[in-house]
Parts: structure tokens; C-alpha cells; sequence
């Protein structure tokens, strides 16, 4: 297949966990840093669990997330599997 190139904007989709119902983020400040510790209470995980670091990127392992429904979305944007 040749090489199409794209004329115009690129739409970027990027899954955070902030604002989510089982996000739960805890402030703190030490001695030359300062952020937030957060985590996920999904309550199918058997304990709360690490997101990241002054970081609300979701993480593979969400659980609230279809991955296959979001990897199938991507597939269609970027025109994979079209001859």
C-alpha cells in the first residue's frame, strides 16, 4: 500500500485517570518535592493500587477500560486493516 500523506490536524485521544470515580489522590510535600500519590479503588482490585506519581495517565491494567474496544478504535482512526 503506498505511503498516504495527511493533510490537516491530527486528533490525539489520551485516557487519564482524573475525574474517574475510583481515582483517589492523596497531596504531599517533602523536602524539595511536592506532588500527589494516586491510586485506583476500582473495587474489583483485591487493594487500592499505584496509578503513579503526581501522574493520572491510565495504566493498562484499568479496570474500567475495554481495551479491545479502545484498541479497535485506534485501528479504525489510523484506516488498519483497509487494502
Amino acid at each position: 500500500m503506498p505511503e498516504v500523506k495527511r493533510v490537516g490536524p491530527v486528533c490525539v485521544v489520551q485516557l487519564r485517570c482524573a475525574g474517574c470515580a475510583f481515582e483517589a489522590s492523596e497531596y504531599y510535600r517533602v523536602q524539595g518535592d511536592t506532588g500527589c500519590h494516586v491510586r485506583c479503588e476500582h473495587p474489583s482490585l483485591s487493594s487500592p493500587r499505584r496509578v503513579g506519581d503526581t501522574t493520572w495517565a491510565t495504566p493498562s491494567w484499568c479496570p474500567a477500560l475495554s481495551w479491545n474496544r479502545v484498541d479497535a478504535i485506534a485501528a479504525e482512526e489510523s484506516g488498519e486493516g483497509e487494502e
